[in-house]
């Protein structure tokens, strides 16, 4: 039978890689990778001596056809899917070509092995009936807003996102404004690198610590212990309901022949809020 080998890498600490994971990149076909510069230094670490073809978000879907075929019709018909750094598929390009897999029949066996999102939920100490992974926090306030409603239908929860160095502080001053200090949080980085990180605390004490760094460095993953849902919507907003209020009817004051769609796409880009929610305060006033 034709297989797929979901295939873990190490996301720091090189001992990490799996005896099993070395013997299956040795015994396939070919091996897909998120990018060959990367993955080749990891092959030529462990004397792995095989092909790599890179799939990545901007080719998955003409290229997810080509790797089927070409799985089917090499020597032992298997072949390894792994990422730059972690499992496959978690918050990486994959998803479609193991989709492709399972309509033509393919197996799909995946190893286990590193996730950081794992080992920082379980680095908390948190413990609720759901795991909520969200990958990325969103940029976007209007997005942030959906994503946080999301949130507050799965409680209690121990969710869990990734966020970059140069965003960290800003995330936890935006979470600070709905939470305040309501939930324990647990932020991680560099997990199983030299200069590993878990500290659990609350947000306010999160601030201060990473506010007083010169320089932060490293990939982040925070886990909150959504014990209850909260109720701070409000808090949201970058600017309370009533200002916005005032503000959008002086503008309809001075622009008397402005339709109220042209009015809430502006002020929904202004504030990066939900057209939707502006349009229905429009309609109110």
């Amino acid at each position: 039978m034709s297989t797929l080998y979901i295939v873990a890498t190490p996301i720091g600490n090189l001992g990490d890689f799996s005896s099993r994971a070395i013997q299956i990149l040795n015994e396939v076909d070919f091996i897909i990778c998120e990018d060959t510069r990367n993955s080749s230094k990891l092959l030529n670490h462990f004397h792995i001596k095989n092909k790599l073809n890179s799939l990545y978000k901007d080719n998955e879907t003409t290229k997810a056809s080509y790797f089927i075929n070409k799985l089917l019709e090499s020597p032992d018909k298997k072949c390894a899917l792994i990422s730059d750094a972690g499992t496959p598929c978690i918050s990486d390009p994959g998803s479609l070509l193991i989709q492709e897999c399972h309509k033509h029949g393919i197996q799909v066996l995946s190893l286990p092995g590193p996730t950081s999102f794992v080992c920082a939920a379980a680095a908390s100490g948190f413990k609720a009936p759901h795991l909520l992974f969200a990958g990325f926090f969103p940029r976007e306030n209007s997005k942030k807003i959906e994503e946080m409603e999301k949130w507050n239908k799965i409680t209690p929860s121990v969710l869990v996102f990734f966020e970059s160095p140069n965003r960290i502080i800003a995330t936890l001053k935006f979470l600070y404004r709905i939470f305040e200090d309501k939930y324990d949080f647990s932020v991680s980085k560099e997990i199983s690198k030299i200069y590993e990180f878990n500290k659990v605390g609350k947000l306010s004490e999160h601030l201060k610590y990473f506010e007083n760094l010169e320089k932060i460095k490293g990939e982040f993953v925070v886990v909150i212990d959504m014990h209850s849902p909260f109720k701070n919507e409000e808090k949201l907003l970058d600017i309370s309901e009533s200002s916005l209020i005032l503000e959008m009817n002086q503008y309809l004051s001075e622009n008397l022949n402005v339709s109220i769609k042209d009015v809430s796409v502006f002020f929904s880009k202004k504030y990066k809020l939900n057209k939707k929610y502006i349009y229905n305060l429009l309609i109110n006033i």
